[in-house]
């Protein structure tokens, strides 16, 4: 359990998560974690602790431990919490399971306010994002799709520069794949699907993107190779739709936020 724990003490976890502050009132220490969650427990605010162990644990651990928690409870819980309960057992067991991924997708984004709702909100959060690399896979030809914004790894990607104001824009967790645009540099079509894919030097002119300011912080992204932009289909606002090439329109589907990370 101890090899497990995503921090050592107390004070990393404070320091990697800003978020944490805001949700418990305790100071940090160099305590090591599990001390510091025994203190938790025998001082004034003992559920602090159960907030310190959701930060402390890896997110799958964390998931199933809420679950586990609530499922000695199911006498106090609706039907609905129920239901979503048995969506996230089904999750922890097959995790890229892309149907499992959806339903407990589904019922994250109703917003419920109950405890099975925030645990389903944690599952998003674990394995979805913006512009998001499909189960986090880091496989050629994983498509680049839509997803609710949960700050995952997998939505995070860094700008590497080619010339003439193009990059690639490389996952944050691989130095060697970047968006491609499928089938090569002759691919200049409309609706050309975008994908991730392997590159070498700046790869080729469908893996290369200019950024340009469409103003008040919005983005748009134009392929070297076509002169078309990232775009999502049909507008759509459905998570899973993957992103393609449109001719460059000015619309809300070909425009994106750029989120600073840490």
């Amino acid at each position: 359990m101890v090899n497990g724990l995503r921090f050592q003490t107390a004070r990393d976890l404070f320091a990697a998560n800003t978020a944490v502050a805001q949700d418990m009132t305790a100071v940090p220490t160099d305590q090591p974690s599990l001390e510091f969650c025994r203190r938790l427990m025998a001082g004034r605010i003992p559920e602090e602790a159960i907030t310190f162990c959701a930060y402390l644990l890896p997110d799958r651990a964390a998931i199933w431990w809420g679950h586990e928690c609530l499922d000695h409870l199911t006498e106090l819980l609706e039907e609905q919490d129920l239901e979503t309960l048995a969506l996230i057992q089904d999750w922890v067991g097959e995790p890229g399971n892309a149907s499992r991924r959806a339903a407990v997708a589904e019922a994250a984004m109703t917003r419920q306010q109950t405890p099975a709702g925030w645990i389903a909100l944690a599952v998003q959060r674990h394995v979805n994002g913006s512009a998001d690399q499909a189960n986090g896979s880091m496989a050629n030809g994983t498509p680049v799709q839509q997803w609710p914004c949960q700050n995952g790894l997998n939505q995070q990607w860094r700008f590497r520069p080619t010339d003439s104001g193009y990059y690639n824009v490389v996952p944050r967790t691989v130095t060697n794949m970047s968006w491609d645009v499928t089938g090569g540099a002759g691919a200049t079509g409309n609706g050309v699907k975008v994908q991730l894919w392997t590159f070498g030097g700046n790869g080729g002119t469908n893996q290369q993107w200019r950024p340009e300011s469409l103003g008040n912080g919005r983005w748009r992204f134009r392929a070297r190779h076509s002169g078309r932009c990232l775009d999502v289909p049909g507008a759509s606002t459905a998570a899973g739709v993957q992103l393609q090439q449109w001719d460059c329109n000015g619309t809300g589907a070909q425009s994106f936020v750029l989120a600073p990370q840490p």
